[in-house]
């Protein structure tokens, strides 16, 4: 984030216009079971109270904007594991020139979690994991485009990201992925194009002292392991796109490609002259990637469908292939009100290297109503619901919330020089 602000900072001292537009919210939220508990629920209500502020610089030319924002979750005294004070951070900027454009994002957040991933303990058995731990999260990702000719275009982007557990017992992992593309316009509807994928994910297998069971003497010994124990994850892959525009407000996507991973992993070394173990063969996993969308913008309504297969890690610092898919609407009711739904659902999946995931399926439904009491005030209404079915129960978890929620978005205000 430091890097991203140096770098972004001369835009903002050459800018010809400076704006700021505060937030604020405050929901009341009651959910049955916050956790997702397969054996019973754990009703708790509360109160999230969130507040930002949007900061933008602008030269026509250059663009850059910065998010501070602030969220602090209360559930009282029954529930304090779900109390936190949490911080999150976003930078995004944007320079271009006649033939070429650079873009450069950075996030950041400081936050609580209580992971509601069961997980699989070093000593080889099952585990819930509802410890509260803070989590800090880092990424930065710079971008690259450039007009070759007349129909062809170039774009590079890298992402590097870092996730880092102030705790014991969750794994910290690296996350570093690298696109290079070719874009052709078949005509003025119709684009083509090719991506070379690449990426690698270092993860914290092991953290040094950690105790490890190993087998002895017909029995198992329990011994500290010397060391951190990290894995690394290599992959490649190549993707082929198409884009087509089928109406004005109507727009299609549907891209493919096949990805190749390759895992290496550090043997955990044992004390006083006991050897080291081996906790993860190395092998290679082939896969597929996908992406398909579809979505369309009309003067009332959007909506939009997607489904994608890609290699992404869990909470618990697992790399794994997740199916998914996802649809959304947003429709004007009145002129003061709108009505939003949303549905999300995957599948994960782990890697043939991986020997300590948990294969997984999840569900999310957002169903609300919003009413604009005035030009910047507004009052909301939401539903949602969860569901997890991990592969080895026998049962699933579900929850069923209820938002009520009041907003201020301020009015823009802007300085120009």
């Amino acid at each position: 984030m430091a890097a991203a602000v140096i770098l972004l900072l001369p835009l903002a001292a050459l800018a010809d216009e400076w704006s700021a537009r505060p937030r604020i919210s405050s929901r009341l939220v009651y959910d049955d079971n916050p956790r997702l508990w397969r054996d019973h629920t754990n009703d708790a209500l509360g109160v999230v109270t969130e507040a930002a502020v949007d900061l933008g610089w602008s030269d026509g030319a250059s663009q850059l904007t910065f998010t501070p924002r602030l969220r602090h979750n209360e559930y009282g005294s029954d529930h304090p594991e779900l109390d936190s004070l949490d911080q999150y951070y976003t930078l995004s900027g944007t320079t271009s020139t006649d033939r070429a454009k650079f873009g450069l994002s950075a996030s950041a957040s400081f936050a609580t979690v209580l992971s509601t991933e069961d997980v699989v303990e070093e000593t080889g058995g099952r585990e819930r994991r509802d410890r509260k731990v803070d989590r800090d999260s880092l990424s930065i990702t710079p971008s690259f485009s450039y007009v070759l000719s007349e129909r062809n275009t170039l774009g590079i982007d890298f992402t590097a990201s870092d996730v880092d557990y102030q705790g014991p017992g969750y794994h910290d992992y690296q996350f570093y992925t690298a696109n290079l593309s070719l874009g052709h316009a078949l005509s003025e509807r119709d684009t083509v194009s090719a991506i070379v994928y690449l990426s690698r994910y270092d993860r914290t297998m092991l953290e040094s002292g950690t105790t490890l069971r190993v087998p002895f003497g017909g029995g198992s010994l329990l011994v500290p392991v010397r060391g951190d124990v990290d894995a690394t994850t290599d992959s490649i892959g190549a993707q082929a796109g198409y884009e087509r525009a089928l109406t004005e407000t109507l727009k299609g996507r549907v891209a493919a490609g096949v990805v190749r991973s390759e895992l290496s992993a550090e043997k955990a070394r044992l004390p006083w002259g006991l050897g080291s173990v081996e906790l993860v063969e190395d092998s290679t996993d082939w896969g597929q990637l996908l992406n398909l969308s579809l979505s369309e913008k009309l003067e009332r309504m959007t909506w939009d469908l997607a489904a994608s297969r890609t290699l992404s890690p869990t909470g618990d610092g697992v790399l794994v292939r997740r199916d998914e898919v996802s649809g959304g609407l947003t429709r004007e009711l009145a002129p003061r009100t709108s009505g939003r739904l949303r549905l999300v659902g995957f599948r994960e999946d782990g890697l043939k290297s991986s020997v300590d995931y948990s294969d997984r399926k999840y569900a999310r439904l957002e169903a609300g109503v919003s009413y604009r009491l005035t030009p910047f005030w507004t009052l909301s209404g939401q539903y949602q619901f969860r569901y997890e079915k991990y592969e080895y129960a026998d049962d699933g978890a579900n929850s069923n919330a209820f938002w009520l929620s009041i907003g201020y978005q301020g009015d823009k205000w802007a300085v120009s020089r």
